[in-house]
């Protein structure tokens, strides 16, 4: 079975590739240094299923995902996208059980690596505090929260942004 989607096909349109996986290739390029090593280092002792390796780790050459940029481009289409797994193992050439080891295995793998390169965001007060102490630049999430909607008009005017239709009276 043939796949249409790889890394190798991906790259060739900067604009396409940033649509299906949500980074630049330079950023692309940057995280698949470390999501190399963490999966090279994490081959060399466990299997993908989590068990002790016993013997040398091979690439099957009827295997889907080879590459570590096909792994990195795959788990990464599919957190942009959020696509059905049977789906998305559809667009990359493999059955959807499959489709669910890899997401489940690249999901881990790629946490480690975030974890690693320091990416990830803090998981309560204390350790924001800590994290703060140390971050000499600081990204902030400008994600929408929801709240219980106001029953007075004028309550519900200082929550409006102003930003989404929303039906007003005239």
């Amino acid at each position: 079975m043939k796949f249409s989607q790889s890394y190798s096909n991906l790259k060739k349109n900067e604009k396409q590739f940033q649509a299906v996986t949500g980074v630049s290739l330079a950023v692309f390029e940057n995280l698949s240094h470390f999501f190399n090593e963490d999966l090279n280092s994490y081959y060399q002792h466990f299997t993908m299923y989590g068990g002790t390796r016993k013997r040398k780790m091979s690439v099957r050459k009827d295997g889907v995902l080879c590459k570590t940029e096909d792994k990195l481009c795959f788990i990464l289409s599919y957190l942009k996208n959020n696509t059905l797994q049977e789906t998305h193992a559809s667009n990359w050439g493999m059955k959807q059980p499959q489709c669910n080891l890899w997401i489940h295995f690249l999901l881990q793998r790629l946490f480690v690596t975030l974890e690693g390169m320091q990416l990830v965001p803090a998981e309560d007060s204390e350790s924001l505090m800590k994290l703060l102490e140390t971050v000499q630049t600081l990204y902030l999430d400008g994600t929408e929260r929801s709240i219980q909607r106001p029953l007075h008009k004028e309550e519900q005017k200082r929550h409006y942004s102003g930003k989404k239709n929303a039906y007003r009276e005239a």
